[in-house]
């Protein structure tokens, strides 16, 4: 087995299938699906998408937020066309407030350690950022906007019938579980 990571934006996810036997690729759940001319799509997970705040900041406290009590805080993001930016467009828009962006970072190790530092408050996923050292914030949910990507694994349907590929996928489905039981 080999693995290989590319940074994409969610359009692009598709056309990697023609390079590799699967793809692991995010959406937003209220986004467009992804392709079925040539492309199968098996969900792993459903993962929210968590605001992250230094446990020093005055939210740290809190059970959940709304996108009011966020928008005027100042952000790290990801670029554009990403899933924390998307969810952070829909603060914004539901706010009735431009979000300042302060950063914009493509690693949520990095998110997690600028959050921690303070001054910014960032999104992470609940489940497969987890590895990241959480001991500096605080995840809270977020209510009021849709927050919720799919992981999915893509792939040709000639590849899905090759058994170590599905004995990889049973095996990604697996560690998908364990990590949102662990998660919750």
């Amino acid at each position: 087995m080999q693995l290989t990571d590319e940074d994409v934006a969610q359009s692009e996810f598709p056309a990697l299938t023609a390079r590799y036997d699967l793809v692991l690729a995010h959406r937003m759940e209220h986004s467009e699906p992804w392709p079925d001319q040539g492309v199968r799509s098996l969900t792993l997970i459903r993962e929210p998408l968590d605001v992250a705040v230094s446990t020093a900041h005055r939210l740290a406290d809190r059970a959940n937020l709304t996108p009011a009590d966020v928008a005027g805080e100042r952000w790290v993001t990801s670029r554009i066309g990403y899933s924390p930016d998307d969810v952070l467009r829909a603060v914004s828009a539901v706010a009735r407030h431009p979000v300042d962006i302060q950063h914009r970072i493509n690693d949520y190790g990095a998110v997690s350690a600028v959050v921690a530092a303070g001054g910014v408050i960032g999104m992470l996923p609940r489940f497969t950022s987890r590895s990241v050292d959480d001991r500096d914030i605080v995840r809270i949910p977020l209510e009021g906007v849709s927050t919720h990507r799919m992981i999915d694994l893509l792939a040709r349907p000639e590849t899905l019938r090759r058994r170590s590929v599905r004995v990889v996928v049973e095996a990604l489905r697996g560690v998908m579980t364990r990590l949102s039981e662990d998660g919750s």
